[in-house]
């Protein structure tokens, strides 16, 4: 990659994207993201900080440490892409909603029992009380699951909300049961568990869907640079996503294959994956299609 000219093309862009990140906190894609702040990722006292505050400090492209400019040299996108991953657009294009009408986000919040209510009844139309259906996989309460995991969604309730409705209206009854089966499976564990529930649901919820066809000229080099920006997110999303599992999820879950410790090797995938997250974000500012735990 000729980063040189890479630079020069995307600087004659003026447009940025703000994104919302899960700490509440944004992220600006411009030419101005091209080169590392010269402040430093170190946060004092970690372990006391929250992960709003956290993920804030770390949104920001820091010049990476030492230790890990090597790593940095090896990566062949410009650092445009790096942050850049489709659940914090998504994630955005709801706030943008909650924007133009200020009253949904409350609404959604009151809503959410009946929200839930209408999406176990599309996908179990013979049911006659949806509050006492039972997942088939799982075999949990559908309703008490993801009605506790709402309830400690924190500042993702509207987004929760909103992302369910979506599903409810556009997806069919056989879809409608699967996805509230993939939700129950992460719902009823522990809390990075249900941040990866939130994930399928916000997934699901924009699966298929190219929001930028409806709202921005494509006939602009803006508009069409947006545009494939999109198609490109969805590609880099999965090579992000397999290189994070051929790196570090898979050697962590051989070794404890290796060594018979089943319990180790069944955590990976939801605890010991916030490390890897986190070592990514703060070193290389590097975002994956996944919500870490931060604290």
């Amino acid at each position: 990659v000729d980063n040189s000219k890479c630079q020069k093309n995307l600087s004659r862009d003026s447009q940025s994207t703000k994104l919302s990140n899960d700490g509440g906190g944004s992220i600006f894609y411009s030419k101005r993201n091209l080169d590392f702040d010269n402040s430093s990722a170190f946060i004092p006292d970690l372990l006391t900080q929250r992960s709003e505050y956290i993920r804030v400090v770390w949104s920001k492209q820091h010049r990476p440490p030492k230790e890990y400019e090597y790593a940095v040299r090896l990566i062949v996108l410009e650092p445009f892409w790096l942050p850049h991953t489709g659940i914090i657009r998504h994630i955005n294009d709801i706030k943008g909603n909650f924007r133009l009408d200020p009253s949904m986000e409350s609404l959604l919040r009151n809503d959410f029992p009946k929200i839930l209510n209408q999406a176990i009844k599309k996908a179990y139309p013979n049911c006659w009380n949806p509050s006492k259906i039972k997942d088939n996989f799982s075999n949990c309460n559908i309703y008490d699951v993801i009605m506790n995991c709402y309830r400690s969604s924190g500042w993702r309730k509207p987004y929760f909300a909103y992302c369910l409705k979506k599903i409810t209206e556009n997806e069919t009854e056989d879809t409608l049961v699967v996805k509230l089966s993939e939700i129950c499976d992460r719902a009823h564990r522990c809390l990075s568990a249900q941040r990866q529930a939130f994930t399928v649901l916000v997934c699901a919820a924009f699966r298929g869907e190219k929001d930028s066809c409806k709202t921005i000229d494509l006939s602009t080099r803006e508009g069409a640079l947006a545009r494939f920006n999109e198609c490109m997110e969805d590609y880099l999303d999965d090579h992000k996503e397999r290189a994070f599992k051929s790196s570090f999820i898979e050697p962590a879950r051989f070794y404890y294959h290796a060594t018979r410790n089943d319990f180790g090797k069944d955590h990976v995938n939801v605890h010991g994956i916030n490390w890897y997250l986190a070592l990514l974000h703060a070193a290389l500012s590097v975002h994956l299609p996944y919500l870490s735990a931060m604290s």
